[in-house]
C-alpha cells in the first residue's frame, strides 16, 4: 500500500469512529432494555411452550396489516421537527425492511401534536424521572401502535443520550407495553434522514415484534444471526474488516450506523413465531387488551353466565373501548334495546373505568333483551351485544313466558343412555341458568324437593320433567325425558308332577320338567347351554342345575341363582319305623313323590299322621298306620307276604 492510501485509510477510520468534537456526544442507539441470562432462560421457556399450545406449524399468523399512531411532540412555541412530511418515508422503510415478515404498515388517523418544551426534552429515567408516564396518559390509542416522537431522550441513571426505545411482547400481552419513543433531533451524524428513518425506526419496531440485538449477551436466540462484538473500529466501508469475527453489519439489530437495512430468515421467522403471534394474541382481562387493526370496537364481558333476570335486578360487566383516547366519554351510556327498536337507558360510563352495574327497571316489559352501550362519539366498527330475558313485572305481579330448557345426554355408569339396570342411577343435566330455585316431577308427581341445582340423580323408571321459579313465576320445562330402569334378574321357576319351585326341585327319573324365566318387558333372556326361549321343557335324567340372565344393550349382568333339578329312583324304602313325612325314613333322604313306588319294608311301621302321603304305588311288606286321619288311596297298594 502506497504512503497516500495508507493516509486516506488511516483517516477514514479515524472519521469513522469520532464522535465529534465540542457537541453531545454520539447518542447510543437503543435504550430497550436487554435481559439477564436468567430471565432469557425463563423467555424461551415460556416462549416455547406458547408455541406448543398454540401448535408448531410456522407462519401461525400469516399476513397482518399493522395501523400506527403518529404521536408528535413540539416545543410550547411549536418549534422542533414536524414529522408529517416524512410519514410516508417511515412507512416505506419499515414496510421494505419488514414484507418478508408479511407484515404491512400504515396510518391511523391524524397526527396527535403534544405541545410541551418538557416532553420534548424526553428523560427516561434520568435523575430519577420518567416522563413517559404522564406522556402517554390520555393520549395512548388502543387500536394501533403507539409511536411517541420526541425532540431529545437521555436514558439512565448516566443520564446518556439514545435514538429511542420500545418494549418486547409478552405471553399476556399487557397494554402497556405498546408503544415506541423515537428522537428527532439531529446530534452529529445520526441525522434524521440518514439514520432514524431508515434504521432506528425499523430497529426499535424489531423490538416490538420480539426481536434482540444480534451482539447481546448469550446471543439473540436466532441461529442464523452470527455473533456481534458491536465493535465499529472494525468496521468500514460497511465491511467487517477485523480477524475472529464475522458479524452481518448490515443486519438492523446491530448498531453499524449506516450500513443497517435487513434482517436474516431466522429474524423473520422470531417475529413470525413470537412476536406477531404475542401482539395479536388478545389478553383476557379487557382493561390490558389492546389491538393493531385500526378498528373502533366496544366489548363487553358479563361477570356471570346468568342471562335470565327480574325486573329490578342488577347486571355487573367488563367493558373495553378501543380506539382514540375520546372513544370513552361521559355520554357513553348502557341501553337494552328491544326488538322493535325501543330501548331504556340504565346509565352511563365514567371515563377510564372498565366495570359497570347497571339496574334493570322495575316496569319493564317481559321478553328479550340486547344489552349495548350506545357512543355518542360515533359508532364503533365493533360492537359486542349481550341478549337476555327479562320476566318484568305489572303493577307487582311477576310476568313472562318460559325459557324451554333442553336436557343434556343422561349419563349412567355404564352407558351414555336414558336405560340401565335397577340399583344404578342416572344424571341428568339442564342447559338452563338463571332461575331462582328447580325442582324435578317423575310421573306429574314432586320427585325432589326444591333447590338452587338443576341436576338430578334419578334411579327410578318414569317420565321426569324440570319445574323452575323466577320472580315468583312457575315454569315447566316443554320438554320431558323418560328414563328406564331395568331388573337383571329373572323369575326362574321349575315345575313337574305338580310340584313348583325356584330353588330346587326333586322328580323321579324322566318325568317331564318345565323351565320358566321371566325377564322384564324388553330384555332378552339366556340359559347357560344357550337356549333362548323363555319356557322349556326337559325330562329330569340326573341331577343338573340350569342358569339364566335376562339383558340388553342397556343392562346386562351374571346369571341368577340356579334351580337344581334332581332326578330320583323311581323305586323307594323305608329304613325303620317311622312317620310318613320323615324324609329320613326313606332310603331317597325326600318324602316319597307321587311319581315313586314306596315299599314298606317287613318289620317297619310307617305311620300318617295327617292325610298328605304321596305315592305311585305302594308296596306293603310291613305296617301303613293312619292315624286320624281317612286315607285317599289312589294307584295300587301290594300286600307283602
Amino acid at each position: 500500500m502506497n504512503n497516500f492510501l495508507r493516509f486516506w485509510f488511516v483517516l477514514l477510520f479515524i472519521f469513522w469512529g469520532f464522535d465529534g468534537v465540542g457537541q453531545t456526544p454520539t447518542p447510543k442507539e437503543c435504550g430497550t432494555r436487554e435481559p439477564t441470562k436468567e430471565e432469557m432462560i425463563e423467555i424461551i421457556k415460556q416462549e416455547k411452550a406458547f408455541k406448543q399450545s398454540l401448535g408448531t406449524t410456522n407462519n401461525l399468523m400469516g399476513a397482518i396489516t399493522v395501523y400506527i399512531k403518529f404521536h408528535n411532540v413540539l416545543k410550547t412555541d411549536w418549534s422542533g421537527r414536524d414529522i408529517s412530511s416524512s410519514i410516508s418515508t417511515i412507512l416505506y422503510y419499515l414496510n421494505q425492511r419488514y414484507s418478508s415478515a408479511n407484515i404491512t404498515f400504515v396510518q391511523s388517523g391524524a397526527i396527535d401534536y403534544i405541545n410541551s418544551s418538557n416532553y420534548y426534552n424526553f428523560d427516561s429515567y434520568c435523575n430519577n424521572i420518567n416522563d413517559e408516564i404522564n406522556l402517554r396518559n390520555g393520549r395512548d390509542v388502543t387500536n394501533a401502535i403507539n409511536i411517541y416522537f420526541v425532540g431529545t431522550i437521555t436514558y439512565g441513571t448516566d443520564c446518556s443520550p439514545i435514538n429511542g426505545y420500545a418494549y418486547r411482547p409478552t405471553q399476556l400481552n399487557p397494554k402497556s407495553n405498546n408503544i415506541i419513543v423515537i428522537r428527532t433531533e439531529d446530534i452529529d451524524w445520526n441525522d434524521w434522514n440518514s439514520t432514524i428513518v431508515p434504521e432506528t425506526i425499523p430497529h426499535e419496531m424489531g423490538h416490538y415484534f420480539n426481536l434482540y440485538h444480534t451482539h447481546q449477551s448469550g446471543g439473540d436466540e436466532v441461529s442464523d444471526t452470527p455473533y456481534d462484538p458491536a465493535d465499529k473500529s472494525c468496521v468500514l466501508f460497511c465491511t467487517w474488516f477485523c480477524s475472529n469475527y464475522n458479524p452481518d453489519v448490515r443486519n438492523l439489530m446491530s448498531y453499524y450506523h449506516g450500513c443497517r437495512n435487513r434482517f436474516s430468515p431466522g429474524q423473520y421467522q422470531r417475529m413470525e413465531d413470537y412476536g406477531k403471534t404475542y401482539r395479536t394474541n388478545l389478553n383476557s382481562t379487557l382493561s390490558q387488551r389492546y389491538y393493531l387493526d385500526g378498528l373502533r370496537r366496544i366489548l363487553i364481558n358479563p361477570t356471570t353466565s346468568n342471562r335470565l333476570f327480574c325486573g329490578g335486578n342488577t347486571i355487573s360487566f367488563d367493558y373495553g373501548l378501543y380506539g382514540e383516547p375520546s372513544f370513552v366519554n361521559a355520554t357513553s351510556s348502557v341501553r337494552l334495546y328491544n326488538s322493535i327498536g325501543g330501548y331504556y337507558d340504565l346509565g352511563t360510563l365514567i371515563t377510564g373505568q372498565n366495570f359497570k352495574t347497571v339496574t334493570i327497571p322495575t316496569n319493564i316489559t317481559a321478553g328479550y333483551y340486547d344489552l349495548k352501550i350506545f357512543n355518542s362519539y360515533t359508532s364503533p366498527d365493533v360492537s359486542s351485544t349481550i341478549t337476555l330475558y327479562v320476566n318484568g313485572t305489572t303493577s307487582g305481579i311477576a310476568t313472562g313466558s318460559p325459557i324451554a330448557s333442553q336436557y343434556a345426554l343422561a349419563t349412567t355408569t355404564l352407558y351414555n343412555a336414558t336405560s340401565t339396570c335397577a340399583g344404578n342411577s342416572i344424571a341428568l343435566y339442564a342447559n338452563v341458568s338463571g332461575y331462582d330455585s328447580y325442582w324435578w316431577t317423575r310421573n306429574g308427581a314432586n320427585y325432589t324437593a326444591s333447590s338452587t341445582n338443576s341436576s338430578l340423580n334419578a334411579y327410578e323408571t318414569g317420565n321426569y320433567t324440570l319445574n323452575m321459579m323466577k320472580c315468583g313465576n312457575v315454569y315447566r320445562s316443554s320438554n320431558s325425558i323418560y328414563l328406564n330402569f331395568y331388573n337383571p334378574t329373572p323369575a326362574l321357576t321349575a315345575s313337574s308332577n305338580g310340584a313348583t319351585t325356584d330353588f330346587r326341585l326333586a322328580t323321579c327319573e324322566g318325568s317331564p320338567v318345565t323351565l320358566s324365566a321371566g325377564c322384564q318387558s324388553g330384555m332378552n333372556t339366556l340359559w347357560n347351554d344357550g337356549t333362548t326361549s323363555s319356557i322349556r321343557y326337559i325330562n329330569a335324567s340326573s341331577t343338573r342345575d340350569f342358569f339364566v340372565n335376562c339383558n340388553n344393550y342397556f343392562c346386562n349382568t351374571g346369571y341368577a341363582p340356579p334351580v337344581r333339578i334332581t332326578a330320583l329312583n323311581p323305586n323307594v324304602q323305608s329304613q325303620r319305623n317311622g312317620n310318613w313325612q320323615d324324609a329320613t325314613l326313606w332310603t331317597s333322604n325326600l318324602v316319597p313323590l307321587n311319581c315313586q313306588t314306596v315299599t314298606i319294608q317287613t318289620g317297619h311301621t310307617v305311620n300318617v299322621p295327617i292325610n298328605d302321603a304321596k305315592a305311585k304305588n305302594i308296596i306293603l311288606n310291613g305296617k301303613l298306620n293312619f292315624i286320624n286321619v281317612s286315607p285317599t288311596v289312589k294307584g295300587k297298594v301290594g300286600l307283602g307276604i
